[in-house]
């Protein structure tokens, strides 16, 4: 069975490929336009899903209704069995990759609410030489022209990067499809305004700092009674199970992993305690099993724990049945590990808006959904990752609304990482919930996780096979307390132990912990690069006792303390304390800012220090060298500018200082190295100990307020007896549910000397109205359609043809209708005898029309029936008879018209009232 999805014509001219040269109408160098990160991230919120093979742009560039993309021609021969397919000049995933670029366009012109999709195109040309080649660039230039709200047509030209026009494509039609999500949103918030945000800066912070960030308001209640009741539960089942094995069995049958398992077993219950109250109480499982899926999980692996170690049973495929696994990790304590996880990543998505993550052994998703939430779309890109596949399945499911921001990849950690397609320093963030310690070498497994992480880079992990770290030291269990963890970072290139949270503080109750740790990148020092403090003259002894704290941390013989007169900034890092005396852009003189500017143009790097200037703003002279730096570096990219805002709130005291020394050290160590040119914040706030980096967020009580303004809202009212002029308007082309009775801006009082003026009594909603709303008639802006009733007024110029109080004309009428019911309506309503009242549903009507009209015709036909009937229909004209085409169903689809009936001398018309009025008001 074929369904048609298009259809067109094949021309093939030999000497057509000269003539792509000829069409060139935009030269790719020259455009300029503003470079849009992850086009499918924006399209999946529009609603489109593209995925593999259909996602292939690389890089697009926008500006209003025009786009430049880069795609790569996809390999499409994977999709196919056996890795088969046959040759071809063009794939359609590649002119669907060309069909996205317009997309682009519209997004960049703020005018693609919905999804919209080619209907139509016009002509298509191709290169003759053109061929499927994977892997190959091609460069997509679109233009877009809307027609309407709902239709845009569109032209294009590929080519190849040398230059040479592989095809163009003229006509292209987009039509919407309608709008996206929940229908009560007709009129989407537009985001028009914006604020300043001050976010912690998560990178600055220190262990306790960013403790209390991520554990403040979390519960620590500690389940005594309950991990009591799970500890004598696991006793009484491996008392059951080693009662049931004896050491032949074990030796004979179990694998070896199981062997240390029932080792283990008999380890620990030797040493278990004598007298526990739990051991004889046969209600014991009913309270266990009622502490949710941990108790349900202990009794499900517990009680087939004989056949699992003797190798008879499976105990993945026990825990995983029936979703059991999944609710133990939602359920778990490790939750509040997860939910300090997740308000950390929420304020490093802050610091870094375009975050790459990547999850170890993401398996069941447990972590991976606490994170997905608390990043919600801000993030670039999340490897879901594990050793199997199996779990891909579901987890693609379960994180589906995220589409194609979240990447499934396998990946053993335990083998080099650059082997398996993962890039080395790729990531920002690489978490693992419950997977490092299951592998035999944590140093190995450390320094592939090293090899993943970009310098200064985080790795967050939930921590506590199972018998993988014998080979390194870790025999009963590979779990490791924080003093090992601490050696094993540190070995591997990492941080140490920055921040440790465990579940509970209580350490018979502590089952999970967080540990959070950071790459070390290593650089060179540059701390004895030539500095010079500015402070003005008459400083205070706490800004002279800071320049010279300042001094000390640098730590070098090139650190001199000076005025702005006479600073020498050539090649050197200038620390700026004299806007913490005076606002110094507002009282400089010309010799002082002659100063500022030779420090913007020679010095290697500048550190100024303000005191209110950011925030709420408390002295807003002081805020000039905000915008002077902003300016600066906006005009030299390369320009190290950082400022640093104090808490007018607080005085300058030894704490303080503190702290500005160590920022003004660190800044200073990073100016000049590679490593610090990522790292696009240039402004600082210190506030109540804190420092806060500032970002552009929504302001959205302001932006609803705005879009507010204007908006006229609809009530439902019947309408029995208009009082007023009124016309027939939508909302929304396209929505039939914003249809809506509207007053006429100008209603007509007095007709013109060619005009009847008509009082309506009745309506007509015919299939043209349908089509303007539905949004798929772009030359027509109101529904001006059929109407019926009393001439009301006559103009001078026809008062020989109508008069006051006419109601028809008086013509012959012959109508076709479609079903029985209009037939009885119009014999009813308008007294049409029965004669003259045909089908539609055939042509049968034209032969007896001729027939009543003793074969002369009809002089007049008015036409609104598309297709084989409606140009059958013109058989029916006299001689020197009208045709009189209302549809433009026909005329939209470009339909034939067959030209014998023209012989008898007759005229064609199309007419479209709203164009007559138009342009003849």
């Amino acid at each position: 069975m074929w369904n048609e999805n298009c259809r067109g014509l094949v021309l093939v001219r030999h000497d057509d490929y000269n003539s792509l040269e000829d069409i060139d109408f935009c030269t790719l160098d020259a455009f300029q336009g503003q470079v849009i990160p992850d086009p499918y991230k924006i399209l999946l919120d529009l609603g489109y899903k593209f995925s593999e093979p259909f996602v292939n742009i690389k890089r697009v560039t926008a500006k209003p209704h025009k786009a430049l993309s880069v795609l790569c021609v996809p390999n499409t021969s994977q999709f196919m069995n056996h890795g088969y397919e046959l040759p071809q000049a063009l794939h359609p995933a590649t002119l669907d990759c060309v069909f996205q670029t317009p997309l682009t366009a519209l997004i960049a012109a703020d005018c693609l609410g919905c999804p919209m999709v080619p209907v139509h195109c016009d002509k298509i040309t191709l290169a003759g030489d053109l061929e499927h080649h994977p892997g190959e660039k091609l460069l997509v230039f679109a233009e877009t022209t809307p027609e309407g709200q709902r239709k845009c047509k569109v032209r294009a030209i590929i080519k190849n990067t040398v230059g040479t026009p592989r095809m163009y494509i003229e006509g292209l039609t987009y039509r919407a499809l309608g709008g996206v999500g929940d229908e009560g949103k007709r009129n989407p918030r537009r985001t028009m305004c914006h604020r300043i945000h001050w976010a912690a800066d998560v990178d600055k912070m220190e262990g306790k700092e960013l403790i209390a960030l991520t554990t403040s308001d979390l519960s620590l209640e500690l389940p005594l009674d309950q991990l009591a009741q799970i500890r004598a539960a696991c006793y009484v089942l491996m008392e059951q199970a080693l009662r049931a094995l004896c050491e032949d069995k074990v030796s004979a049958r179990a694998s070896e992993h199981h062997k240390k398992l029932y080792k283990w077993i008999k380890s620990k219950l030797s040493h278990r305690e004598k007298e526990n109250p739990y051991i004889n109480d046969r209600s014991l499982q009913t309270h266990v099993e009622a502490l949710g899926a941990v108790g349900k999980i202990i009794y499900r692996i517990g009680g087939q724990l004989t056949k699992i170690i003797l190798g008879e049973i499976k105990p993945l495929e026990l825990i995983t049945a029936d979703g059991l696994l999944d609710k133990f990790y939602q359920e778990n304590s490790i939750k509040r590990c997860y939910a300090a996880l997740a308000r950390y990543v929420n304020c490093l998505r802050e610091k870094e808006p375009n975050l790459k993550i990547l999850e170890v052994g993401a398996g069941t998703g447990g972590a991976t959904k606490h994170l997905l939430e608390a990043l919600g779309t801000k993030f670039h890109r999340y490897e879901f990752t594990d050793i199997s596949t199996g779990f891909f399945s579901n987890a693609r499911e379960k994180f589906k609304r995220w589409g194609s921001s979240v990447h499934y990849k396998k990946l053993d950690i335990e083998k080099d990482p650059t082997e398996q397609g993962f890039d080395e320093g790729t990531y920002d963030l690489v978490v693992a919930s419950n997977v490092l310690h299951a592998t035999r070498s944590m140093q190995g497994t450390m320094r592939n996780v090293h090899q993943l992480l970009k310098p200064f880079s985080m790795i967050f992990g939930t921590l506590p096979g199972w018998w993988f770290g014998r080979s390194d030291g870790r025999q009963n269990s590979p779990c490791m307390n924080i003093s090992e963890w601490q050696v094993v970072l540190e070995q591997t290139g990492f941080s140490g132990v920055e921040v440790y949270i465990p579940d509970y503080d209580d350490r018979d109750c502590s089952q999970y912990s967080v540990i959070l740790s950071r790459k070390v990148a290593t650089r060179s020092s540059n701390l004895d690069k030539a500095a010079e403090i500015v402070i003005s003259t008459d400083a205070s002894a706490v800004i002279t006792e800071l320049s010279q704290s300042v001094t000390n941390a640098l730590g070098n013989k090139n650190c001199y303390t000076t005025t702005l007169a006479d600073c020498q900034p050539d090649g050197k890092i200038c620390i700026v304390l004299e806007e913490l005396t005076r606002p110094v852009l507002l009282s400089c003189t010309e010799s002082e800012f002659q100063q500022i500017q030779r420090m913007l143009r020679t010095a290697s790097g500048i550190i100024w220090l303000t005191r209110g200037s950011s925030n709420a703003c408390e002295v807003p002279d002081r805020a000039l060298i905000t915008g002077l730096a902003r300016a600066a570096r906006s005009e030299n990219n390369s320009l190290r500018f950082i400022t640093l805002d104090t808490d007018l709130t607080r005085p300058l005291c030894r704490k303080t200082t503190k702290s500005i020394v160590e920022f003004c050290k660190d800044i200073s160590q990073g100016i000049g190295h590679e490593d610090s040119e990522g790292r696009k914040d240039s402004e600082y706030l210190k506030k109540q100990g804190s420092l806060y980096i500032p970002r552009l967020v929504e302001d959205e009580s302001t932006s609803k307020y705005i879009t507010g303004i204007g908006q006229v809202s609809t009530q439902d009212l019947k309408v029995t007896r208009a009082t007023r002029p009124l016309k027939l308007d939508i909302t929304v082309p396209g929505r039939l549910d914003t249809l809506q009775w509207t007053e006429c801006e100008s209603p007509v009082s007095h007709p013109e000397l060619d005009e009847i003026l008509v009082d309506v009594k009745a309506l007509g909603l015919n299939f043209r109205d349908l089509i303007i709303a539905l949004g798929q008639f772009s030359d027509a802006s109101e529904m001006t359609g059929e109407c019926s009733g009393v001439v009301k007024a006559v103009g001078t110029n026809i008062r020989h043809v109508f008069k006051v109080g006419d109601q028809d004309i008086g013509a012959e009428i012959f109508v076709t209708v479609g079903n029985n019911l209009k037939r009885e309506f119009l014999q009813t309503q308008y007294k049409i005898s029965n004669d003259h009242i045909f089908s539609n549903r055939s042509t049968a009507f034209v032969r007896e029309i001729r027939r009543i009209t003793v074969d002369r015709g009809v002089n007049v036909l008015v036409n609104s029936i598309a297709g084989e009937i409606g140009r059958e229909s013109c058989s029916c004209l006299a001689l020197f008879g009208r045709f009189v085409e209302l549809g433009v169903y026909d005329i939209l689809q470009n339909s034939r018209l067959d030209m014998r009936f023209m012989q008898r001398n007759v005229a064609f018309y199309s007419v479209d009232i709203t164009k007559v009025l138009k342009s003849n008001p």
